[in-house]
């Protein structure tokens, strides 16, 4: 027999059971608002009682403890949510022992609900602000939001028929998902591992190897050569802010590139700023072709991006240089010789600065590369480019399904604790 529903009056929760009712969440629960103590009072020696300020030490269901407090003020009790009040706004934990909390965190404490199943419950909770946010995010909620919060209540034996039944589904769903996760870590290693073989050894395992003399490449075949960046490309430091403002940026014209649209490898073409035609023929000499590579002059300063056809004629920013290669290099080798591991590591040790690594022209100009042939640096690429996509496409094919089963997880739950699907 179908189950007899009624309107809840609250949007986002809709219809429910007809024998169930709604309340805001201060009269099943407790709410505990964290609060720092002086920064003076933590340390990561074991001393005092573990320490959270908000949700960076999270894991999929409980906390890890790496800061501890001496003189902390408010605290968690084991099975409480802890529940993130600053942004993210919502990430949830389960409070596996007492600790110290801090103004990132509250502490959830169920006193007419069942505890298993207050965590999914936390799910409508994060409906509510979601819905009251209308498109933008909460950066916090206080502990009125909180406390005014709207979840479905029922029976004591329907709370743990619907607990019960979600933690054995979910945790299905979960364990399929972390298998996926693993199989695409695996396959990152792969593909770092083949680029790391193909750009210091070649494609031809008979190939005599001689040691290249330089830490981070290694042995190479024997007719290859060992040559400074400088020698083979010229390298171009972005504007100076002084030649460009962010006054400057339109929201139709030629797109410049900065850190954030850096993405693996390539170009990310989302969120571009971009200039007028006049700024473009005055800023013409950071202009970017088609092979260029860009570094991240500060911060990053392991990470580049090759230009491609579609970026043609952009812009780069003051924070990046641009290496031009003569040509007889394959930009594209020289793209897959940067993504090598120990490359990165590389360009963490030659960066200067204390409180921020940058690079320049000098540092960029003496770095030295293994340059094979052109036909072989071209062989190479072409390799890496067949192989790499086909790694990628199993990696877009696990995230999509992870995507797909983190979108089937919401849905039950929403359901269950709606009372929209029953539960016997």
């Amino acid at each position: 027999m179908t189950r007899a529903m009624k309107d809840s009056g609250i949007e986002w929760i809709g219809k429910i059971p007809e024998e169930w009712e709604v309340k805001k969440i201060k009269y099943v629960s407790s709410i505990t608002m964290g609060q720092s103590p002086n920064s003076d009072d933590y340390n990561i020696e074991g001393i005092g009682i573990p320490f959270l300020q908000g949700n960076a030490d999270f894991t999929n269901r409980y906390p890890f403890e790496k800061i501890y407090c001496v003189n902390a003020n408010k605290f968690s009790q084991p099975l409480d949510i802890l529940f993130s009040v600053r942004a993210p706004v919502g990430a949830k934990n389960i409070s596996d022992k007492v600790y110290a909390i801090g103004r990132g965190l509250c502490a959830i404490t169920p006193k007419q609900i069942n505890n298993n199943l207050m965590w999914y419950l936390i799910d409508i909770i994060n409906c509510e602000f979601s819905f009251n946010a209308r498109g933008s995010t909460y950066d916090s909620v206080t502990i009125n939001d909180v406390n005014n919060s709207k979840i479905p209540i029922h029976s004591p034996t329907e709370q743990k028929a619907i607990a019960d039944f979600l933690d054995k589904k979910c945790a299905v769903i979960d364990d399929t998902i972390e298998k996926q996760k693993l199989v695409i870590e695996k396959l990152h290693l792969y593909k770092q591992s083949l680029i790391t073989e193909t750009v210091t050894k070649g494609l031809d395992p008979t190939a005599k190897m001689k040691p290249s003399g330089i830490e981070w490449i290694g042995d190479i075949p024997q007719d290859w050569d060992i040559r400074k960046l400088g020698t083979v490309a010229s390298v171009q430091t972005g504007p100076f802010g002084s030649q460009l403002h962010n006054k400057d940026y339109v929201d139709e014209g030629t797109p410049i590139i900065t850190v954030e649209h850096f993405g693996e490898m390539y170009i990310i073409h989302n969120d571009l700023p971009r200039v007028l035609d006049e700024d473009l023929k005055r800023l013409n000499k950071y202009s970017l072709k088609t092979g260029d590579l860009v570094f991240s002059r500060v911060g990053s300063v392991d990470r580049s991006v090759l230009v491609r056809d579609t970026e043609n004629g952009w812009l780069f920013s003051g924070r990046c240089l641009r290496v031009r290669f003569d040509n007889y290099i394959v930009p594209q080798y020289i793209n897959y010789c940067f993504c090598k591991l120990t490359f990165k590591q590389y360009m963490g040790l030659v960066a200067v600065g204390c409180t921020m690594p940058s690079i320049n022209t000098t540092i960029l100009n003496n770095i030295r590369i293994a340059v094979p042939s052109f036909a072989e640096q071209q062989v190479i690429a072409d390799y890496l480019d067949t192989k790499c996509a086909k790694i990628d496409s199993i990696i877009i094919g696990k995230q999509r399904l992870i995507s797909k089963l983190t979108d089937y997880k919401n849905s039950l739950i929403y359901e269950c604790v709606t009372g929209k699907r029953e539960v016997i």
